[in-house]
């Protein structure tokens, strides 16, 4: 329970909001996707991301599992980084660079110092 508490508290603080934000001029593949985040001192917990990608906008939905859904929020994908922001009492950035793979990892910086390291894996085809 500790670890759910903790890992809904970083991703509350690391990834929340709400909304579709602008896409530049990249695309990136609409669906489920895998992911990881590694809270500050913790270990690693499994996500899903549900993507929706538009030509213009993207909107990305965090699902935690024993937490809920987690909507973000400023989602911009440009040269291969995908950024995001979000405001839940605490203000948190992130940025993720794209890997050869499609997938994407980065760290995500709350205003309050303490930073998490987060993993997004595309849906597999098929």
């Amino acid at each position: 329970m500790r670890r759910i508490a903790c890992i809904a508290v970083i991703a509350a603080g690391t990834l929340v909001s709400a909304g579709t934000s602008r896409l530049a001029a990249q695309a990136m593949a609409s669906g489920t996707w895998g992911g990881t985040l590694v809270p500050p001192g913790d270990e690693a917990a499994d996500l899903q991301f549900q993507v929706v990608s538009a030509e213009d906008a993207i909107s990305i939905t965090m699902v935690i599992p024993g937490f809920g859904e987690l909507p973000l929020d400023d989602v911009t994908l440009e040269d291969g980084t995908l950024r995001f922001s979000f405001n839940i009492g605490l203000v948190v950035k992130c940025s993720l660079a794209q890997g050869d793979d499609g997938g994407f990892a980065g760290t995500c910086n709350g205003e309050d110092g303490n930073s998490g390291q987060l993993t997004m894996t595309p849906p597999k085809k098929g």
